[in-house]
């Protein structure tokens, strides 16, 4: 409880650096209250949480709170001259695990991250509320989440209005580096550990100029090999529907659509007063389904 009350003495001298609702930051303070608070509810100490709720269920074997034996490590232990204030990661004190001041692999946060996108320890409706922006900042190309650092980046010209938002965690401790991404519109994540005095920048321009593009047009080639094509009903009824796919156009589109005898896309043109040869109808998923006598099945949006 010394510890506790030190430390809340010391915030209660602090000069806010913002206005409440002002503009998004970044505070280590928020996360350390927070695991104060959890500590507090549950009684058990944080690190003992952390092990039960995340280590132990992921088993994550290279991930803990202390330092492991030196012969498991992987680290450069060499001081360099140019940057002595910072010290090698193996003699670095770190006393904060609820920010992240935790030692582990590129295995394991690999593993913590595909965890996040496939709700293995998290409802799936948690999880979907988990990867959105909470504030948006004055880059157009940035946002914020609860922790996540949002990088918004644009697909090919022939798809300007296609944007993939990248959520990232990011850490830096002296000369090492960390980055865990998740990109939910593929659930497709990776993971870098990078350490020394070189920038590790780079990154973030391989996955937005060639990684990216590539997961975009994999995504497609899936989409038009699992769902595109005619799909007609069986019994008497005359209804068919052609799902396509378009590099320049997100989701499904309808080529042809006939319910029960009725051209939908002439009967649509006439309702909504639009041209029924150019216009685009577009189908998206919605995350939902619907039970039938006959099964299961997904529940799409349509829009024209």
């Amino acid at each position: 409880m010394y510890v506790i009350g030190k430390f809340c003495d010391a915030i209660d001298s602090r000069q806010p650096i913002y206005g409440l609702n002002t503009t998004p930051i970044y505070s280590n303070t928020g996360f350390i209250i927070l695991a104060y608070a959890l500590e507090n509810i549950t009684g058990k100490p944080y690190k003992d949480m952390l092990q039960r709720s995340v280590i132990d269920p992921l088993h994550l074997y290279s991930t803990s709170v202390s330092k492991p034996d030196d012969s498991r490590a992987r680290i450069w232990k060499q001081e360099t001259p140019r940057r002595k204030q910072s010290p090698p990661l193996p003699i670095y004190p770190l006393t904060i695990p609820s920010v992240g001041g935790i030692y582990s692999s590129a295995n394991d946060i690999s593993t913590l991250g595909r965890s996040i996108l496939n709700s293995t320890l998290l409802p799936i409706n948690t999880t979907r509320a988990w990867l959105k922006p909470t504030a948006f900042t004055s880059s157009l190309y940035g946002a914020v989440g609860r922790p996540w650092e949002i990088y918004r980046a644009i697909l090919a010209a022939e798809s300007a209005n296609r944007i993939v938002d990248i959520f990232t965690k990011a850490g830096d401790l002296g000369l090492y580096h960390s980055i865990l991404a998740l990109m939910p519109d593929y659930n497709v994540s990776y993971t870098v550990l990078a350490g020394g005095q070189e920038s590790h920048s780079w990154v973030d321009g391989l996955m937005a100029d060639i990684v990216l593009p590539a997961l975009e047009i994999v995504a497609q080639e899936e989409t038009d090999a699992i769902y595109a094509g005619l799909y007609e009903t069986t019994n008497s009824l005359n209804s068919s529907t052609t799902f396509t796919t378009d590099a320049a156009k997100p989701g499904l589109g309808i080529q042809n659509w006939i319910n029960n005898g009725t051209n939908m896309r002439i009967a649509l043109s006439k309702q909504f007063k639009f041209p029924a040869n150019t216009s685009s109808i577009r189908v998206y998923p919605t995350n939902l389904q619907r039970s039938t006598e006959n099964g299961t099945g997904i529940i799409i949006l349509i829009t024209i």
